[in-house]
Protein backbone atom coordinates (compact mmCIF):
# COMPACT_ATOMS: atom_id res chain seq x y z
CA UNK A 1 0.00 0.00 0.00
CA UNK A 2 1.64 3.65 -1.30
CA UNK A 3 1.18 6.10 1.70
CA UNK A 4 2.65 9.47 1.05
CA UNK A 5 4.13 11.41 3.67
CA UNK A 6 1.85 14.32 4.82
CA UNK A 7 3.51 17.64 2.77
CA UNK A 8 1.23 20.00 4.06
CA UNK A 9 3.25 22.35 6.07
CA UNK A 10 1.14 24.00 9.20
CA UNK A 11 1.37 27.63 8.36
CA UNK A 12 -0.38 26.82 4.88
CA UNK A 13 -2.93 24.04 6.61
CA UNK A 14 -3.83 26.95 8.73
CA UNK A 15 -3.45 29.44 6.16
CA UNK A 16 -6.32 27.60 4.01
CA UNK A 17 -8.14 25.92 7.18
CA UNK A 18 -8.97 29.98 7.68
CA UNK A 19 -10.31 30.74 4.18
CA UNK A 20 -14.22 31.10 3.90
CA UNK A 21 -15.19 31.66 0.61
CA UNK A 22 -18.83 32.42 1.02
CA UNK A 23 -17.68 35.57 3.16
CA UNK A 24 -14.43 36.69 2.70
CA UNK A 25 -13.71 38.97 -0.06
CA UNK A 26 -9.99 38.41 -1.25
CA UNK A 27 -9.87 34.81 -0.97
CA UNK A 28 -9.10 33.74 -4.23
CA UNK A 29 -6.33 36.70 -4.30
CA UNK A 30 -4.51 34.71 -1.35
CA UNK A 31 -5.52 31.47 -2.52
CA UNK A 32 -3.55 31.62 -5.26
CA UNK A 33 -0.32 33.42 -3.56
CA UNK A 34 -0.13 30.04 -1.29
CA UNK A 35 -0.38 28.23 -4.39
CA UNK A 36 2.27 30.05 -5.94
CA UNK A 37 4.73 28.59 -3.55
CA UNK A 38 3.69 24.96 -3.74
CA UNK A 39 4.72 22.24 -5.07
CA UNK A 40 3.03 20.11 -7.82
CA UNK A 41 2.62 17.46 -5.04
CA UNK A 42 2.01 19.93 -2.49
CA UNK A 43 -0.84 21.45 -4.46
CA UNK A 44 -2.58 18.10 -4.73
CA UNK A 45 -2.73 17.26 -1.19
CA UNK A 46 -3.84 20.78 -0.54
CA UNK A 47 -6.91 20.20 -3.01
CA UNK A 48 -7.52 16.80 -1.58
CA UNK A 49 -7.65 17.50 1.83
CA UNK A 50 -8.50 20.94 2.73
CA UNK A 51 -10.28 22.62 -0.64
CA UNK A 52 -12.37 19.90 -1.62
CA UNK A 53 -13.81 19.51 1.26
CA UNK A 54 -14.90 23.47 1.43
CA UNK A 55 -15.98 22.98 -2.27
CA UNK A 56 -13.56 24.95 -3.90
CA UNK A 57 -12.17 23.95 -7.08
CA UNK A 58 -9.49 25.42 -9.76
CA UNK A 59 -11.77 26.22 -12.58
CA UNK A 60 -9.30 25.80 -16.34
CA UNK A 61 -11.29 27.94 -18.48
CA UNK A 62 -11.51 30.86 -16.03
CA UNK A 63 -7.90 30.21 -14.40
CA UNK A 64 -9.01 30.76 -11.05
CA UNK A 65 -10.40 29.13 -7.78
CA UNK A 66 -14.23 29.07 -7.93
CA UNK A 67 -16.45 28.28 -4.86
CA UNK A 68 -19.22 25.77 -6.19
CA UNK A 69 -21.55 24.79 -3.02
CA UNK A 70 -23.85 22.36 -3.16
CA UNK A 71 -26.80 24.77 -2.09
CA UNK A 72 -26.91 28.37 -2.75
CA UNK A 73 -25.02 30.26 -0.27
CA UNK A 74 -27.36 33.16 -0.39
CA UNK A 75 -30.54 31.37 -0.12
CA UNK A 76 -32.45 32.13 2.97
CA UNK A 77 -34.56 29.26 2.93
CA UNK A 78 -32.20 26.63 2.58
CA UNK A 79 -32.55 23.76 4.90
CA UNK A 80 -35.53 25.86 6.72
CA UNK A 81 -38.77 23.66 6.04
CA UNK A 82 -41.83 23.11 8.38
CA UNK A 83 -41.01 25.67 10.99
CA UNK A 84 -43.58 27.18 13.45
CA UNK A 85 -44.84 30.90 13.10
CA UNK A 86 -42.39 33.33 14.73
CA UNK A 87 -39.80 31.78 12.68
CA UNK A 88 -41.75 32.18 9.60
CA UNK A 89 -41.95 36.00 10.76
CA UNK A 90 -38.41 35.97 11.44
CA UNK A 91 -37.62 34.82 8.01
CA UNK A 92 -39.60 37.61 6.06
CA UNK A 93 -38.21 40.11 8.46
CA UNK A 94 -34.76 38.98 7.32
CA UNK A 95 -35.63 38.97 3.61
CA UNK A 96 -36.61 42.27 4.36
CA UNK A 97 -33.61 43.23 5.64
CA UNK A 98 -31.31 41.65 2.78
CA UNK A 99 -33.41 43.57 0.33
CA UNK A 100 -32.69 46.73 2.42
CA UNK A 101 -29.27 46.39 2.51
CA UNK A 102 -28.92 45.91 -1.03
CA UNK A 103 -30.14 49.64 -1.12
CA UNK A 104 -28.09 50.89 1.40
CA UNK A 105 -25.22 53.23 0.92
CA UNK A 106 -24.18 54.34 4.11
CA UNK A 107 -21.41 52.58 6.06
CA UNK A 108 -23.02 53.49 9.63
CA UNK A 109 -26.01 52.66 8.84
CA UNK A 110 -25.19 49.26 7.35
CA UNK A 111 -23.55 48.65 11.02
CA UNK A 112 -27.03 49.28 12.64
CA UNK A 113 -29.07 46.83 10.45
CA UNK A 114 -26.86 43.92 10.23
CA UNK A 115 -26.35 44.11 14.17
CA UNK A 116 -30.10 44.63 14.78
CA UNK A 117 -30.88 41.67 12.34
CA UNK A 118 -28.72 39.37 14.00
CA UNK A 119 -29.84 40.30 17.57
CA UNK A 120 -32.93 39.90 16.31
CA UNK A 121 -32.26 36.45 15.60
CA UNK A 122 -30.72 35.82 18.89
CA UNK A 123 -33.30 36.60 20.45
CA UNK A 124 -35.84 34.64 19.23
CA UNK A 125 -36.88 32.16 22.06
CA UNK A 126 -37.03 28.24 20.64
CA UNK A 127 -38.87 27.17 24.01
CA UNK A 128 -36.09 24.37 23.94
CA UNK A 129 -37.56 21.97 20.76
CA UNK A 130 -34.50 20.77 19.04
CA UNK A 131 -36.28 21.45 15.33
CA UNK A 132 -37.05 24.64 16.18
CA UNK A 133 -33.76 25.50 17.31
CA UNK A 134 -32.05 23.93 14.60
CA UNK A 135 -34.33 26.40 12.38
CA UNK A 136 -33.11 29.16 13.96
CA UNK A 137 -29.28 28.24 13.48
CA UNK A 138 -29.75 27.79 9.81
CA UNK A 139 -31.68 30.88 9.35
CA UNK A 140 -28.75 32.50 11.33
CA UNK A 141 -26.24 31.36 9.13
CA UNK A 142 -28.35 31.79 6.02
CA UNK A 143 -28.53 35.05 6.95
CA UNK A 144 -24.75 36.00 7.58
CA UNK A 145 -23.95 34.69 4.21
CA UNK A 146 -26.45 36.28 2.49
CA UNK A 147 -25.34 39.03 3.56
CA UNK A 148 -22.15 38.60 3.61
CA UNK A 149 -22.82 38.25 -0.84
CA UNK A 150 -24.61 41.45 -0.71
CA UNK A 151 -21.87 43.00 0.82
CA UNK A 152 -19.52 41.43 -1.44
CA UNK A 153 -21.58 42.75 -4.59
CA UNK A 154 -21.11 46.65 -3.44
CA UNK A 155 -18.96 48.57 -5.29
CA UNK A 156 -19.15 51.78 -3.08
CA UNK A 157 -20.82 53.47 0.28
CA UNK A 158 -20.34 56.31 2.09
CA UNK A 159 -17.45 56.43 4.58
CA UNK A 160 -17.88 57.92 7.52
CA UNK A 161 -15.66 60.55 8.76
CA UNK A 162 -12.53 59.18 10.53
CA UNK A 163 -8.95 59.66 11.46
CA UNK A 164 -7.56 56.19 10.47
CA UNK A 165 -8.01 56.40 6.70
CA UNK A 166 -10.42 53.44 6.65
CA UNK A 167 -11.42 53.17 3.09
CA UNK A 168 -14.50 51.41 1.35
CA UNK A 169 -11.74 47.92 0.95
CA UNK A 170 -10.85 48.02 4.46
CA UNK A 171 -14.68 48.10 5.95
CA UNK A 172 -15.55 46.39 3.49
CA UNK A 173 -13.35 43.04 4.84
CA UNK A 174 -13.77 43.96 8.72
CA UNK A 175 -17.54 43.19 7.95
CA UNK A 176 -17.37 39.92 6.07
CA UNK A 177 -14.09 38.50 7.34
CA UNK A 178 -14.45 40.18 11.07
CA UNK A 179 -17.49 41.49 11.85
CA UNK A 180 -19.94 38.36 10.57
CA UNK A 181 -17.31 35.81 10.33
CA UNK A 182 -17.32 35.88 13.85
CA UNK A 183 -20.64 35.68 14.57
CA UNK A 184 -21.08 32.65 12.40
CA UNK A 185 -18.11 30.43 13.44
CA UNK A 186 -17.84 32.30 17.69
CA UNK A 187 -15.65 30.26 19.46
CA UNK A 188 -14.54 28.66 16.22
CA UNK A 189 -13.42 32.42 14.59
CA UNK A 190 -9.40 32.69 14.14
CA UNK A 191 -7.46 35.21 15.79
CA UNK A 192 -3.63 35.43 15.48
CA UNK A 193 -1.26 34.50 18.47
CA UNK A 194 2.28 36.18 19.75
CA UNK A 195 4.21 33.00 17.95
CA UNK A 196 2.33 33.58 14.48
CA UNK A 197 2.61 37.49 14.55
CA UNK A 198 6.57 37.05 15.49
CA UNK A 199 6.92 34.70 12.03
CA UNK A 200 5.62 38.03 10.18
CA UNK A 201 8.30 39.16 7.85
CA UNK A 202 8.43 42.59 8.55
CA UNK A 203 9.29 44.49 11.80
CA UNK A 204 6.25 46.66 12.46
CA UNK A 205 4.48 43.52 13.16
CA UNK A 206 7.03 40.85 14.29
CA UNK A 207 8.55 43.26 16.97
CA UNK A 208 5.88 46.50 17.73
CA UNK A 209 2.72 44.88 17.18
CA UNK A 210 4.18 41.32 18.69
CA UNK A 211 5.20 43.24 22.07
CA UNK A 212 1.83 45.47 21.93
CA UNK A 213 -0.53 42.24 21.86
CA UNK A 214 1.14 40.80 24.68
CA UNK A 215 1.24 43.52 27.56
CA UNK A 216 -2.15 44.75 26.06
CA UNK A 217 -3.93 41.40 24.98
CA UNK A 218 -5.07 43.14 21.75
CA UNK A 219 -7.11 40.93 19.24
CA UNK A 220 -5.96 40.32 15.68
CA UNK A 221 -7.36 38.61 13.00
CA UNK A 222 -5.33 38.20 9.56
CA UNK A 223 -7.81 39.03 7.01
CA UNK A 224 -7.87 38.23 3.19
CA UNK A 225 -5.78 41.62 2.43
CA UNK A 226 -5.76 43.41 5.72
CA UNK A 227 -4.46 43.03 9.46
CA UNK A 228 -6.93 44.14 11.90
CA UNK A 229 -5.70 44.86 15.63
CA UNK A 230 -9.00 45.33 17.63
CA UNK A 231 -9.39 46.66 21.42
CA UNK A 232 -10.21 43.70 23.94
CA UNK A 233 -13.11 43.57 26.38
CA UNK A 234 -14.19 41.39 29.31
CA UNK A 235 -17.55 42.98 29.85
CA UNK A 236 -20.44 40.59 29.54
CA UNK A 237 -22.45 40.46 26.21
CA UNK A 238 -20.14 42.58 24.43
CA UNK A 239 -18.50 41.57 21.33
CA UNK A 240 -14.69 42.86 20.82
CA UNK A 241 -15.24 42.28 16.81
CA UNK A 242 -18.62 44.48 16.62
CA UNK A 243 -19.20 46.35 13.39
CA UNK A 244 -20.37 49.67 15.31
CA UNK A 245 -18.01 49.05 17.76
CA UNK A 246 -14.93 49.45 15.39
CA UNK A 247 -16.31 52.04 13.55
CA UNK A 248 -16.56 54.53 16.46
CA UNK A 249 -13.89 57.35 17.25
CA UNK A 250 -14.41 59.11 20.53
CA UNK A 251 -12.40 62.63 20.20
CA UNK A 252 -10.32 64.12 23.09
CA UNK A 253 -8.89 67.35 22.83
CA UNK A 254 -8.20 68.02 19.81
CA UNK A 255 -7.76 66.66 16.15
CA UNK A 256 -4.92 64.75 16.98
CA UNK A 257 -6.07 62.62 20.29
CA UNK A 258 -8.60 60.36 20.21
CA UNK A 259 -9.30 56.99 21.57
CA UNK A 260 -10.17 54.10 18.77
CA UNK A 261 -11.90 50.17 19.42
CA UNK A 262 -9.56 49.10 16.57
CA UNK A 263 -7.29 49.82 12.95
CA UNK A 264 -5.87 47.86 10.13
CA UNK A 265 -2.90 47.58 7.77
CA UNK A 266 -2.83 46.83 4.39
CA UNK A 267 0.07 44.00 4.54
CA UNK A 268 1.18 44.43 1.12
CA UNK A 269 1.77 47.64 1.90
CA UNK A 270 4.42 46.84 4.32
CA UNK A 271 6.27 45.63 2.06
CA UNK A 272 7.07 48.43 -0.16
CA UNK A 273 8.24 50.37 3.37
CA UNK A 274 6.10 53.08 3.52
CA UNK A 275 7.21 55.14 6.67
CA UNK A 276 4.13 57.36 6.54
CA UNK A 277 2.11 53.85 6.55
CA UNK A 278 3.98 52.55 9.97
CA UNK A 279 3.95 55.64 11.69
CA UNK A 280 0.22 56.01 11.30
CA UNK A 281 -0.18 52.50 12.42
CA UNK A 282 1.76 52.60 15.08
CA UNK A 283 -0.36 55.96 16.25
CA UNK A 284 -3.65 54.30 16.23
CA UNK A 285 -2.17 51.38 18.07
CA UNK A 286 -1.63 53.66 20.74
CA UNK A 287 -4.95 55.19 20.85
CA UNK A 288 -6.91 51.67 20.92
CA UNK A 289 -8.69 51.32 24.34
CA UNK A 290 -6.93 48.12 26.52
CA UNK A 291 -7.82 46.98 29.94
CA UNK A 292 -4.10 46.34 31.11
CA UNK A 293 -4.95 48.65 34.54
CA UNK A 294 -2.85 47.66 37.25
CA UNK A 295 -1.59 44.19 36.30
CA UNK A 296 2.19 43.48 37.57
CA UNK A 297 4.71 41.92 35.35
CA UNK A 298 4.12 38.72 37.19
CA UNK A 299 0.99 38.06 35.92
CA UNK A 300 1.84 39.03 32.69
CA UNK A 301 4.69 36.37 32.89
CA UNK A 302 2.44 33.91 34.41
CA UNK A 303 0.42 33.84 31.13
CA UNK A 304 3.23 34.05 29.02
CA UNK A 305 4.94 31.18 29.84
CA UNK A 306 1.31 29.19 29.66
CA UNK A 307 1.36 30.45 25.82
CA UNK A 308 4.97 29.37 25.50
CA UNK A 309 4.24 26.02 26.64
CA UNK A 310 1.41 25.61 24.29
CA UNK A 311 3.58 26.53 21.56
CA UNK A 312 5.90 24.24 22.13
CA UNK A 313 4.74 21.12 23.45
CA UNK A 314 1.09 21.20 22.93
CA UNK A 315 0.73 22.27 19.36
CA UNK A 316 4.20 19.86 18.15
CA UNK A 317 2.52 16.77 20.06
CA UNK A 318 -1.08 17.09 17.82
CA UNK A 319 1.12 16.63 14.43
CA UNK A 320 3.52 14.23 15.71
CA UNK A 321 2.95 11.24 13.90
CA UNK A 322 0.89 7.97 15.22
CA UNK A 323 2.15 4.99 16.41
CA UNK A 324 1.72 2.65 13.64
CA UNK A 325 1.74 -0.20 15.97
CA UNK A 326 -1.75 0.55 17.13
CA UNK A 327 -4.91 0.34 15.20
CA UNK A 328 -5.68 3.79 14.21
CA UNK A 329 -8.72 4.77 16.56
CA UNK A 330 -6.53 3.95 19.19
CA UNK A 331 -3.55 5.68 18.52
CA UNK A 332 -5.88 8.93 18.12
CA UNK A 333 -7.34 7.89 21.95
CA UNK A 334 -3.98 7.74 23.00
CA UNK A 335 -2.86 10.85 21.86
CA UNK A 336 -5.95 12.95 22.39
CA UNK A 337 -5.71 11.40 26.35
CA UNK A 338 -1.42 12.53 26.41
CA UNK A 339 -2.64 15.64 25.03
CA UNK A 340 -5.48 16.61 27.64
CA UNK A 341 -3.12 15.04 30.27
CA UNK A 342 -0.49 17.90 29.48
CA UNK A 343 -2.63 20.20 28.73
CA UNK A 344 -4.33 20.05 32.63
CA UNK A 345 -0.66 19.42 34.29
CA UNK A 346 1.03 22.39 32.34
CA UNK A 347 -1.57 25.02 31.74
CA UNK A 348 -5.03 24.36 33.21
CA UNK A 349 -3.58 23.72 36.82
CA UNK A 350 -0.92 26.57 36.96
CA UNK A 351 -3.84 28.87 35.40
CA UNK A 352 -5.75 28.34 38.83
CA UNK A 353 -2.85 29.05 40.74
CA UNK A 354 -2.06 32.51 38.80
CA UNK A 355 -5.74 33.30 39.73
CA UNK A 356 -5.41 32.46 43.03
CA UNK A 357 -2.61 34.69 42.79
CA UNK A 358 -4.30 37.91 41.47
CA UNK A 359 -4.48 40.56 43.79
CA UNK A 360 -7.00 43.23 42.22
CA UNK A 361 -9.98 42.92 39.59
CA UNK A 362 -7.96 44.48 36.97
CA UNK A 363 -5.36 41.32 36.98
CA UNK A 364 -8.52 38.86 37.01
CA UNK A 365 -10.02 40.79 33.79
CA UNK A 366 -6.08 40.47 32.07
CA UNK A 367 -5.86 36.55 33.25
CA UNK A 368 -9.95 35.71 32.19
CA UNK A 369 -9.16 37.71 28.87
CA UNK A 370 -5.53 36.02 28.15
CA UNK A 371 -6.85 32.67 28.89
CA UNK A 372 -10.13 33.08 26.40
CA UNK A 373 -7.70 34.36 24.26
CA UNK A 374 -5.17 31.32 24.61
CA UNK A 375 -7.78 28.66 24.27
CA UNK A 376 -9.11 30.53 20.87
CA UNK A 377 -5.41 29.75 19.59
CA UNK A 378 -5.87 25.89 21.15
CA UNK A 379 -8.87 25.11 19.06
CA UNK A 380 -7.39 27.15 15.83
CA UNK A 381 -4.88 24.64 15.98
CA UNK A 382 -7.11 21.45 17.01
CA UNK A 383 -9.48 22.50 14.28
CA UNK A 384 -6.34 22.52 12.02
CA UNK A 385 -5.32 18.97 13.59
CA UNK A 386 -8.92 17.13 12.57
CA UNK A 387 -7.83 17.87 8.75
CA UNK A 388 -5.20 15.34 8.66
CA UNK A 389 -6.48 12.55 6.98
CA UNK A 390 -6.53 10.39 9.88
CA UNK A 391 -8.17 12.73 12.07
CA UNK A 392 -11.62 13.49 9.24
CA UNK A 393 -14.50 12.72 10.94
CA UNK A 394 -13.56 11.19 13.99
CA UNK A 395 -15.76 11.18 16.95
CA UNK A 396 -13.14 11.35 19.31
CA UNK A 397 -12.18 14.24 18.11
CA UNK A 398 -15.36 15.65 17.90
CA UNK A 399 -16.10 15.40 21.08
CA UNK A 400 -12.60 16.47 22.53
CA UNK A 401 -13.08 20.22 20.65
CA UNK A 402 -16.77 19.90 22.17
CA UNK A 403 -14.73 19.90 25.64
CA UNK A 404 -12.61 22.71 24.15
CA UNK A 405 -14.93 24.81 23.28
CA UNK A 406 -17.28 24.41 26.50
CA UNK A 407 -14.19 25.42 28.42
CA UNK A 408 -13.61 28.88 26.91
CA UNK A 409 -17.84 29.04 27.31
CA UNK A 410 -17.32 28.79 30.66
CA UNK A 411 -14.76 31.21 31.09
CA UNK A 412 -17.57 33.82 30.62
CA UNK A 413 -20.65 31.64 31.83
CA UNK A 414 -18.69 31.51 35.01
CA UNK A 415 -17.09 35.12 35.39
CA UNK A 416 -18.60 35.76 38.98
CA UNK A 417 -17.30 32.18 40.07
CA UNK A 418 -13.95 32.13 39.46
CA UNK A 419 -12.63 36.14 37.91
CA UNK A 420 -14.11 38.23 40.68
CA UNK A 421 -11.72 38.73 44.18
CA UNK A 422 -12.30 36.10 46.64
CA UNK A 423 -11.34 34.50 50.06
CA UNK A 424 -11.18 30.95 50.62
CA UNK A 425 -14.50 30.34 52.17
CA UNK A 426 -16.24 32.26 48.70
CA UNK A 427 -13.40 30.27 46.30
CA UNK A 428 -14.56 26.92 48.36
CA UNK A 429 -18.73 27.87 47.73
CA UNK A 430 -18.14 28.49 43.86
CA UNK A 431 -15.62 24.98 43.43
CA UNK A 432 -19.08 23.34 45.06
CA UNK A 433 -21.46 25.32 42.90
CA UNK A 434 -19.09 24.07 40.23
CA UNK A 435 -19.64 20.14 41.90
CA UNK A 436 -22.83 20.24 42.50
CA UNK A 437 -24.47 20.42 39.02
CA UNK A 438 -22.67 17.18 38.05
CA UNK A 439 -23.39 15.35 41.07
CA UNK A 440 -27.05 16.69 40.92
CA UNK A 441 -27.47 15.68 37.37
CA UNK A 442 -26.16 12.25 38.11
CA UNK A 443 -28.42 11.74 41.05
CA UNK A 444 -31.51 12.66 39.05
CA UNK A 445 -30.79 9.64 37.14
CA UNK A 446 -29.53 7.62 39.01
CA UNK A 447 -32.18 7.68 41.66
CA UNK A 448 -34.49 5.98 39.30
CA UNK A 449 -32.16 3.04 38.76
CA UNK A 450 -33.31 0.69 41.39
CA UNK A 451 -36.34 0.56 39.98
CA UNK A 452 -35.97 0.46 36.12
CA UNK A 453 -33.78 -2.52 36.88
CA UNK A 454 -35.93 -3.95 38.30
CA UNK A 455 -38.52 -3.40 35.78
CA UNK A 456 -35.52 -4.81 33.48
CA UNK A 457 -34.80 -7.95 35.43
CA UNK A 458 -38.84 -8.68 35.35
CA UNK A 459 -38.80 -8.15 31.28
CA UNK A 460 -36.24 -10.67 31.08
CA UNK A 461 -37.67 -12.85 32.79
CA UNK A 462 -41.22 -12.96 31.81
CA UNK A 463 -39.55 -13.27 27.93
CA UNK A 464 -37.60 -16.18 29.04
CA UNK A 465 -40.69 -17.73 30.39
CA UNK A 466 -42.52 -17.40 27.02
CA UNK A 467 -39.69 -18.94 25.03
CA UNK A 468 -40.03 -22.15 27.18
CA UNK A 469 -41.20 -24.84 25.44
CA UNK A 470 -45.25 -24.80 26.27
CA UNK A 471 -46.66 -28.17 28.21
CA UNK A 472 -50.00 -29.21 27.68
CA UNK A 473 -51.74 -27.77 30.38
CA UNK A 474 -49.71 -23.65 29.51
CA UNK A 475 -51.63 -24.25 25.82
CA UNK A 476 -54.83 -24.99 27.79
CA UNK A 477 -55.00 -21.81 30.25
CA UNK A 478 -53.18 -19.89 27.46
CA UNK A 479 -50.41 -19.46 29.85
CA UNK A 480 -48.29 -17.73 27.17
CA UNK A 481 -50.72 -15.15 26.25
CA UNK A 482 -51.17 -13.87 29.81
CA UNK A 483 -47.20 -13.98 29.98
CA UNK A 484 -46.82 -11.80 27.04
CA UNK A 485 -49.64 -9.30 28.15
CA UNK A 486 -47.46 -8.69 31.63
CA UNK A 487 -44.13 -8.81 29.29
CA UNK A 488 -46.13 -6.01 27.49
CA UNK A 489 -47.50 -4.07 30.67
CA UNK A 490 -43.71 -4.32 32.01
CA UNK A 491 -42.31 -3.32 29.05
CA UNK A 492 -44.09 -0.19 29.25
CA UNK A 493 -43.84 0.81 32.62
CA UNK A 494 -39.95 0.62 31.53
CA UNK A 495 -40.78 3.04 28.88
CA UNK A 496 -42.42 5.52 31.26
CA UNK A 497 -39.99 5.43 33.88
CA UNK A 498 -37.77 6.23 31.21
CA UNK A 499 -39.64 8.77 29.46
CA UNK A 500 -39.94 10.19 33.18
CA UNK A 501 -36.32 10.58 34.15
CA UNK A 502 -35.61 11.91 30.62
CA UNK A 503 -37.67 14.46 30.58
CA UNK A 504 -36.33 15.52 34.19
CA UNK A 505 -32.84 15.23 32.70
CA UNK A 506 -34.14 17.26 29.54
CA UNK A 507 -35.42 20.29 31.85
CA UNK A 508 -32.37 19.86 34.43
CA UNK A 509 -29.89 20.56 31.85
CA UNK A 510 -32.14 23.68 29.50
CA UNK A 511 -33.66 25.10 32.49
CA UNK A 512 -32.05 25.29 36.06
CA UNK A 513 -28.79 25.90 35.60
CA UNK A 514 -27.46 27.81 32.88
CA UNK A 515 -23.87 29.33 34.26
CA UNK A 516 -23.02 25.85 34.87
CA UNK A 517 -23.32 24.29 32.18
CA UNK A 518 -22.85 24.58 28.37
CA UNK A 519 -25.01 23.10 25.88
CA UNK A 520 -22.84 22.56 23.05
CA UNK A 521 -25.35 21.60 20.16
CA UNK A 522 -27.74 24.87 20.85
CA UNK A 523 -25.17 27.81 22.63
CA UNK A 524 -21.70 27.05 20.59
CA UNK A 525 -23.76 25.61 17.24
CA UNK A 526 -21.36 23.08 16.79
CA UNK A 527 -20.88 20.38 13.96
CA UNK A 528 -24.34 18.40 13.19
CA UNK A 529 -22.19 15.14 13.15
CA UNK A 530 -20.99 15.85 16.88
CA UNK A 531 -24.55 16.11 18.22
CA UNK A 532 -26.60 13.27 15.77
CA UNK A 533 -29.39 11.50 18.16
CA UNK A 534 -27.80 13.19 21.07
CA UNK A 535 -28.30 16.49 22.90
CA UNK A 536 -25.17 17.28 24.35
CA UNK A 537 -24.23 18.83 27.53
CA UNK A 538 -20.43 19.93 28.99
CA UNK A 539 -19.89 20.24 32.77
CA UNK A 540 -17.35 22.08 34.85
CA UNK A 541 -14.48 19.56 35.93
CA UNK A 542 -11.34 20.23 37.79
CA UNK A 543 -11.08 22.65 40.87
CA UNK A 544 -14.26 25.14 40.26
CA UNK A 545 -13.95 24.49 36.44
CA UNK A 546 -10.36 25.49 36.01
CA UNK A 547 -8.04 22.67 36.25
CA UNK A 548 -9.99 20.05 33.80
CA UNK A 549 -11.62 20.28 30.70
CA UNK A 550 -15.21 19.97 31.06
CA UNK A 551 -17.12 16.74 31.53
CA UNK A 552 -19.04 15.58 28.35
CA UNK A 553 -22.72 14.63 28.93
CA UNK A 554 -24.73 13.00 26.13
CA UNK A 555 -29.12 12.84 26.53
CA UNK A 556 -30.66 11.18 23.15
CA UNK A 557 -33.23 13.15 21.87
CA UNK A 558 -35.51 10.34 21.64
CA UNK A 559 -37.48 9.15 24.62
CA UNK A 560 -37.89 6.01 23.19
CA UNK A 561 -33.99 5.53 22.96
CA UNK A 562 -33.13 6.08 25.92
CA UNK A 563 -30.74 4.22 28.04
CA UNK A 564 -30.69 5.18 31.77
CA UNK A 565 -27.93 3.00 32.24
CA UNK A 566 -25.88 4.36 29.55
CA UNK A 567 -26.24 8.09 30.94
CA UNK A 568 -25.26 7.23 34.59
CA UNK A 569 -21.86 5.25 33.33
CA UNK A 570 -20.69 8.68 31.85
CA UNK A 571 -20.27 10.13 35.22
CA UNK A 572 -17.90 7.43 35.92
Amino acid sequence: MDIRPNLISYPVRSEINQIEPRLDIFWQDQLAAVFAALSPEERIQVTEQLLTPKEIFWDEDEEKFVYRPAVSAGDLAAGVQGIPQHLANLMRFLQDILYTLKELDDAGKIAELLENALDKIQAVQTENKPDWQRAKQRLHANFICAAAEVIRDKTDWVIPENRRNLNFPVIKTFINEVFLKQRLLGHLFRTLRNRQLAEMPHPLLNTFLCEEQKVRQLEIVRASKYLFAIAPTVETGLNPFGLRRFLQEDLLYSDDQFLLNGTAVNTALLANGDEEIQRRFRQQIAAIITIEGKVSRFIIDQMESLDKYHEEYLFPLLFQPFDANLVLDKAVAARLQEYEDMMEENILQPFKAIVRRASNQDELNYLQLGMRQLFGSIISVFKDFQTLPAIRGSELAEVFLGRLVAYTAFLEKRREDVFVRMDDDEWVAACNRAKQVAADFKNLAKESLPDYRDLQRKAEETAAKISENPSFFNKLFKTNEKTAAKLAEIKQKIRKTAAAVHDKLYRFANDEHPQQIVNLEFDEDLPAALSAGFHRYALPAGENGLTGLPLPVGLEESRAKFDLERFVRQFG
